[in-house]
């Protein structure tokens, strides 16, 4: 996740970070469904703060709620921008 992921990098896009990660979240999705439901809550969790906190980075926000209405305009606007976001694992 660290190679692939860097969420202080502020020149890469959204849809460059979710083409190099969505072939892994497919995977992790397939593997802790089958094997692991209440561990990929914590993996998925940790996921999306890291893109909450790319979010931060990139547009240079300070509050946790501004972080957070910025995170949920890109949720919307982009919803099938993310594996997991399709499927329903926004938190």
């Amino acid at each position: 996740m660290r190679a692939v992921f860097n969420p202080r990098n502020t020149q890469v896009s959204l849809e460059q970070t979710s083409a190099k990660l969505n072939p892994k979240i497919r995977g992790w999705l397939n593997y802790y469904i089958r094997f692991g439901k209440c561990s990929a809550a914590n993996v998925f969790l940790y996921l999306n703060v890291l893109l909450r906190r790319c979010t931060e980075e990139k547009f240079r926000l300070c509050s946790h709620k501004a972080v957070l209405l910025k995170y949920e305009t890109i949720v919307q606007s982009n919803g099938n921008l993310f594996i997991h976001w399709q499927k329903g694992i926004i938190y």
